[in-house]
């Protein structure tokens, strides 16, 4: 006999079994021979906000829940059908899994419909008109909602970013004596040190990483987290709190550096003690001072905790980048309360707090005339046949007079582009090959390439509940795989330089944390460290800013 993978209600005691319990001969006698405590069981479960789900054919356990007085409005779903119901075994599953869905319970699709025949539809998409056709279901009841952002006029859909200092002389403690703060990192001593020096007691556990192609279910989720859930169930504490500090050792790739993150976010959000606060600790992950060299894949969890700030409410979540020297100075002041709450994202440099605003820029009005924006030059626009990419390129095309290209992984015949300075080239920049053919394809043609923009969206809109590991993945490696790929494809040409303009464009949505747009924001976070960091050894014009409509 052994402890148990997953946790489960003893019959006996008619609460949670025990390590002690399960390995016990005596207890399975008892298990035998003693009245079932149901009722007791179900009360235990009830504690908090339940979902039942009777596995196995019938209603039986649903009945006896719902018989009881307290119980009678409980929610209960069947999985097989009674043996004379007029419903299919099929029909049963699939009309439970969708009952499932629409409650915010995650449901891995893929991996349910892997034998079935069909084709993927995607939802309707009008992203700069914000008219969304997506039900997310009673998961969202309590979170807050924001009105759909009114279409803005062109002029007013770029914004830079730009880091700004600010007073911090107004603090208080973040930590209480009598609070747990958890430290998830792979070397945790040193902000345990820093903790327990303020009064505050912690513990630490390793990070939630494994091999690139890794993937967890919620079961390996939760067993990583078991230790925790054990200790908390001999002490108590007035609050938790989790600090969360990647470091390198989360990987070199957007999507592993996500996945830890998301992995504890799960854990948070199906933990029984609720969580005060998820801070998110990263070293050297954005240009604040000119000095700084940008880490895109930490830059990453910016766009990612913003929206879980608001899909985690009320946890308070919010994300402190440190320089990449981990001063003591910037370590003790991980324990107060740097700035108001909706500040999700802020650094610190040298003792000092920098948080980032958002300045508002006419479209493409202050660049240069080397840039690639003069009469007779080319510009590859990526994601360039609908959406913010179409507007740009027709814009460059009408007002600049240069020739723009314009591509994308799916090809959109029904907008037909109508100017002459405009041309169609499909290219999938997923594909390493493909992204070369095309590139060799324009220069054959045009005989230049004076610039190039990316403007590709991701439409996944999913929340924490419904997101499975595997769909943020997917999102994830199409934006990243697809601008390496791009990249590389330009410096194998010797274009990658000073002379060539790089613009990225991204979603007002990590900024708004739009709840379902985690992978998203994640993505736009990425590309903008991006830009920053290719603009050290280009010394040109590589900009950066967030393109959308603003709520």
């Amino acid at each position: 006999m052994h402890a148990p993978h997953k946790r489960f209600i003893s019959n006996v005691s008619g609460t949670w079994i025990t390590e002690e319990q399960a390995t016990s001969p005596d207890y399975w006698v008892q298990q035998v021979r003693n009245a079932v405590l149901f009722s007791e069981g179900a009360a235990q479960l009830l504690v908090q906000p339940t979902l039942f789900i009777e596995c196995g054919p019938g209603n039986t356990l649903s009945t006896f829940i719902q018989g009881h007085n307290q119980y009678s409005d409980q929610p209960t779903l069947l999985t097989l059908r009674k043996a004379n119901a007029a419903i299919d075994d099929e029909h049963m599953l699939h009309r439970t899994l969708a009952a499932l869905w629409v409650r915010g319970e995650n449901i891995d699709w893929r991996r349910f419909n892997q034998t079935a025949l069909g084709k993927h539809i995607p939802l309707p998409d009008y992203p700069f008109e914000q008219t969304y056709y997506y039900r997310y279901g009673a998961a969202l009841s309590g979170y807050r909602q924001y009105p759909n952002p009114l279409r803005r006029p062109q002029d007013e859909w770029l914004q830079r970013v730009l880091w700004r200092m600010h007073d911090t002389s107004l603090r208080e403690a973040f930590y209480a004596p009598g609070e747990l703060i958890i430290i998830i990192s792979a070397d945790g001593d040193k902000l345990q040190q820093t903790l327990m020096s303020s009064g505050v007691d912690s513990i630490t556990m390793p990070l939630p990483i494994s091999s690139e192609d890794d993937v967890w279910d919620n079961d390996r989720i939760l067993m990583h987290f078991h230790d925790i859930c054990a200790l908390l169930a001999h002490k108590t504490y007035r609050q938790l709190h989790c600090l969360y500090a990647p470091g390198a050792e989360a990987g070199s790739s957007l999507t592993q550096s996500l996945s830890g993150l998301y992995r504890v976010a799960r854990w948070c959000m199906h933990s029984t003690t609720p969580l005060a606060s998820l801070t998110v600790l990263t070293h050297g992950a954005f240009r604040v001072q000119e000095e700084d060299n940008p880490e895109p894949t930490l830059a990453a969890l910016s766009g990612a905790v913003n929206v879980f700030a608001q899909e985690l409410h009320p946890t308070e979540v919010r994300l402190i980048d440190i320089d990449a020297q981990s001063s003591d100075e910037n370590l003790n002041l991980l324990t107060q309360r740097l700035a108001p709450k909706q500040e999700t994202v802020m650094a610190l440099r040298q003792g000092m707090l920098y948080l980032r605003r958002f300045i508002p820029t006419r479209l493409l009005a202050h660049l240069p005339p080397q840039t690639g924006c003069i009469p007779g030059n080319v510009l590859w626009i990526i994601g360039g046949e609908k959406g913010i990419g179409r507007m740009i390129g027709e814009a460059l095309a009408q007002r600049e007079g240069v020739r723009v290209v314009l591509s994308s992984r799916t090809g959109y015949h029904h907008e037909a582009v109508q100017q002459d300075a405009l041309d169609v080239i499909h290219c999938d920049v997923t594909q390493a090959e493909a992204v070369r053919a095309c590139l060799a394809t324009l220069l054959e043609r045009y005989g230049r390439l004076d610039g190039v923009i990316f403007a590709a969206d991701a439409t996944t809109t999913l929340t924490l509940h419904q997101l499975s590991e595997s769909a943020l993945r997917d999102t994830l490696t199409v934006k990243e795989r697809g601008t390496a790929n791009v990249l590389h494809a330009l410096a194998q040409r010797n274009l990658l330089d000073e002379r060539l303009l790089l613009l990225f464009c991204n979603s007002l949505a990590a900024v708004n944390a739009e709840i379902g747009q985690t992978g998203y924001a994640t993505a736009s976070a990425y590309l903008d460290a991006l830009a920053q960091q290719l603009r050290n050894p280009l010394q040109g014009e590589c900009a950066q800013y967030r393109v959308g409509c603003i709520a």
